[in-house]
């Protein structure tokens, strides 16, 4: 992690592209936070943990599907057209 930190070409690559990550991650932070918090209480860290980050993952997901749907573009994976 210090090592991360201390690399100045990582450090400015992370400022440049943090306002963006912010912006499309917000949607699904919040509401992953509020589920963990509301209904994940099974008394250890790791798993709570865990369980947020499967909740994030999901929800990301279904709001990644839910924007390609309303703007009509999907965007290629890899080995895609």
């Amino acid at each position: 992690m210090y090592s991360i930190f201390r690399n100045d070409g990582l450090r400015k690559q992370f400022a440049a592209d943090a306002k963006t990550l912010v912006t499309t991650q917000v949607f699904s932070l919040f509401p992953a936070l509020i589920v963990t918090q509301l209904f994940f209480h099974w008394k250890s860290f790791l798993l709570e943990f865990v369980g947020f980050l499967v909740t994030w993952f999901v929800i990301d997901l279904l709001v990644s599907l839910l924007r390609a749907t309303l703007t009509g573009s999907a965007k290629a994976g890899p080995g895609g057209p």
